[in-house]
């Protein structure tokens, strides 16, 4: 709806003020869907720091366990 021709009549105060109801409606739907997926956005980085956590803890441990064999069995032997 264009503002600039509107006639100041009481049918068209109801109109706009309908309108800006629904303009504030969505308004505040889409802030609602914002601030969930700014939600599952954290979460899912939260989710990925976790798992590159647990990724070099493991290969910590299989990086110790290797020159532990290389330690005890010799680089020769150990496949690397």
């Amino acid at each position: 709806m264009s503002f600039e021709n509107v006639s100041p009549t009481r049918i068209n105060l109801i109109r706009t003020k309908k309108t800006l109801i629904l303009a504030e409606s969505g308004r505040d739907v889409l802030e609602r869907k914002r601030d969930i997926l700014l939600r599952e956005l954290r979460n899912s980085i939260y989710e990925a720091e976790k798992a590159r956590e647990d990724l070099l803890e493991a290969l910590a441990k299989a990086y110790q366990s290797l020159k532990e064999a290389n330690m005890t069995k010799g680089s020769e032997t150990v496949p690397t």
